[in-house]
């Protein structure tokens, strides 16, 4: 049984997967620390109206953390990291604006697993912020968040959800959403947890192209886009969410 916090042990290894592939174990450790993180949902783009109730896109989920602890490992074991969403893309005249997709899920073999966040909705479609993917199987410790929802008049998109809070919504004026904030190891007090914040908000225009929302790092959430007042140009795109990745401490 492991305390809630502790210090990893000095001469601890480590390996970072940031694309799939195959780990294998050190036939000499004791034991393993695995954390696994889904990519992050794409950011909607934001509305085109010629009317002041365009509305910004919402921000993409962020991808769930999920951490286990155990003492034994196959001899091989394949590693899956899940793609970020891709964002909405920006619409012309009188459209409401795209959805973002869905963040793929992480693996390590069939011991632990974590999902991608949800997709962020249109401008002036569905303004819910993108959901937070489901726990991750086997999981001794899950988190994400979802994210901010799309502003209204004078509006940005919103802030994507980040690992352990959720973006802030878009707001009226001059206020962009901000992304969502990551959070620490779960566990160890001297390992940072590396899952990224959210994209912010993409800023609103009254012609041209509005502002695209910010891309996810490291499971994070897409930001949402801009809308367009005036149907004068093209809405922001919504961002990329963070591709996930799979961590590995063995000591």
């Amino acid at each position: 049984m492991f305390p809630n916090s502790f210090q990893m042990p000095n001469n601890a290894n480590n390996n970072l997967f940031t694309s799939s592939g195959v780990f294998v174990p050190d036939p000499l450790a004791r034991f393993f620390y695995i954390e696994a993180c889904g990519g992050g949902g794409g950011g909607g783009s934001g509305a085109n109206t010629a009317t002041a109730s365009g509305l910004g896109g919402s921000a993409g989920g962020g991808g769930v953390l999920a951490v286990i602890f155990t003492p034994i490992l196959p001899s091989m074991v394949t590693v899956l990291v899940g793609a970020g969403g891709a964002g909405g893309l920006g619409v012309g005249s009188n459209q409401s604006g795209n959805f973002g997709t869905s963040g793929g899920n992480s693996s390590f073999g069939n011991i632990l697993s974590a999902s991608g966040g949800g997709g962020g909705g249109g401008g002036n479609s569905g303004q819910q912020g993108g959901t937070t993917g489901t726990s991750g199987t086997n999981a001794s410790f899950a988190t994400a968040a979802s994210g901010g929802s799309g502003a209204s008049r004078g509006g940005y998109g919103g802030g994507a959800g980040g690992r352990g809070f959720v973006g802030t919504a878009g707001v009226a004026g001059v206020i962009a959403g901000n992304g969502g904030s990551a959070i620490k190891s779960p566990y160890f007090l001297n390992i940072p947890c590396i899952c990224g914040p959210g994209g912010g908000g993409g800023g609103a225009a009254a012609s041209g192209v509005a502002g695209a929302g910010g891309t996810g790092f490291l499971g994070g959430g897409g930001g949402g886009g801009g809308r367009i007042e005036g149907s004068s140009g093209t809405s922001g795109a919504g961002g990329a969410g963070g591709s996930g990745y799979v961590r590995i401490f063995w000591w």
